[in-house]
């Protein structure tokens, strides 16, 4: 009883740390959702939940109206939390915080950017989310990177070595099964 996740649009920045913050997309809503639409399985959507950051929200906003479904958005579905790192350069965070940098890098898994948010954070949340809402087949999910695979990683015999090894497609549905699999409508 798995629901239907999309990545948001592109985005147009490059270098730049972004899990909470709002950048801008490559393509604006109405252009992202038409892609989305084109590609969704002939079901009656019953909700559109979504992150609040706007590269989902928008996008979110715009689905909900056409499919005739329920938006909701909800905090836990926000990408991971960088912390001081937010809105940086990579390559300045790298050359600038070189000791914290490289300690994440090595432990990726379980540890947290400065003031920021680990995986396994992440992971709760969205499993939290998961035992509260239990979305179903007919909800649709606008999502980020991060929170599908935080999903993934979730699942019976998940880890977030093999989430982190799957391709996650920008305005792309996926249908995921309790064993991780894709199924591209």
């Amino acid at each position: 009883m798995n629901p239907v996740w999309v990545r948001h649009a592109p985005v147009r920045v490059s270098g730049l740390c972004y899990g909470r913050c709002d950048v801008p997309t490559a393509l604006p809503a109405r252009a992202a959702a038409a892609v989305v639409q084109a590609r969704l399985p002939a079901r009656s959507w019953q909700r559109v939940w979504t992150s609040p950051i706007s590269r989902c929200f928008e996008l979110a906003v715009v689905l909900a109206h056409a499919l005739d479904a329920e938006l909701r958005p909800d905090p836990r579905l926000a990408e991971l939390d960088y912390g001081k790192w937010e809105g940086r350069l990579w390559e300045e965070i790298r050359d600038s915080e070189a000791g914290a940098y490289t300690s994440w890098m090595a432990d990726w898994q379980r540890q947290a950017p400065p003031e920021g948010e680990s995986a396994p954070e992440l992971q709760a949340r969205v499993c939290h989310w998961r035992a509260e809402v239990e979305p179903r087949p007919e909800d649709l999910v606008v999502a980020h990177a991060g929170v599908i695979r935080a999903w993934l990683a979730g699942l019976p015999g998940g880890s977030w070595m093999q989430a982190m090894s799957r391709e996650i497609p920008f305005l792309r549905p996926l249908e995921i099964d309790d064993d991780g699999r894709f199924a591209r409508p």
